[in-house]
């Protein structure tokens, strides 16, 4: 967990940052509460390994109060010459399942100035047992190690993200990062943002 003061060095140095309680408990109870059940009962392709909702723009107050957290968009405002975002989903890993290779959401080729901003916003608990993400910190511009294909095996340096519901999780597009497996009895939700720098996705 990290002061809000001293987030922006500590990203520039990680890659990663936890922005602590920044979402009042009123505003992610309810927005839990909602997309929960919308991913429960809205129509469509459903996944047997998680609850989701692809676009959750414009579900409900609480959801965009979340979507348009300001620390969040001051974050990317300090990021970005002129931040976009791109997206807004939610994600709930069922029990027995999460688990990712590790991976970057941005080409895990490009070395240039950070263009992608990963954002996400737990609504439950987020710990080794509820398949909380895992990063590599410092390791967002160039790692050339092999990524293992058992998406279960450990990697030295790898740190397992704790945070809880109203805090942010914020990682640069360059992060090596995964979901581990969720080995709770519950699903472990999340929305999660993607915000752009436009003006470097042309290079």
């Amino acid at each position: 967990m990290t002061d809000r003061h001293a987030a922006r060095p500590a990203f520039q140095a990680a890659g990663w940052v936890v922005l602590p309680s920044i979402v009042p408990e009123t505003t992610w109870c309810a927005a839990r509460t909602v997309l929960y059940a919308l991913s429960r009962h809205r129509s469509g392709w459903r996944s047997p390994k998680k609850l989701h909702v692809e676009d959750v723009t414009g579900v409900h107050p609480s959801v965009n109060a979340m979507v348009s957290n300001p620390a969040v968009t001051d974050f990317a405002r300090e990021t970005f010459a002129e931040p976009v975002l791109l997206g807004a989903r939610f994600r709930a890993p069922l029990p027995g399942y999460g688990e990712q290779t590790l991976h970057t959401d941005d080409d895990s080729g490009y070395s240039g100035a950070i263009r992608l901003l990963t954002v996400i916003l737990p609504l439950d608990l987020f710990t080794a047992r509820t398949g909380a993400t895992r990063v590599l910190p410092g390791i967002h511009r160039d790692w050339s190690a092999a990524v293992p294909l058992d998406p279960c095996l450990p990697v030295d340096g790898e740190v397992c993200v704790r945070a809880e519901p109203g805090d942010a999780i914020i990682m640069s597009g360059q992060l090596w990062h995964s979901g581990t497996r969720n080995v709770s009895a519950a699903p472990r939700g999340a929305v999660s943002l993607s915000w752009i720098e436009p003006s470097l996705w042309s290079r």
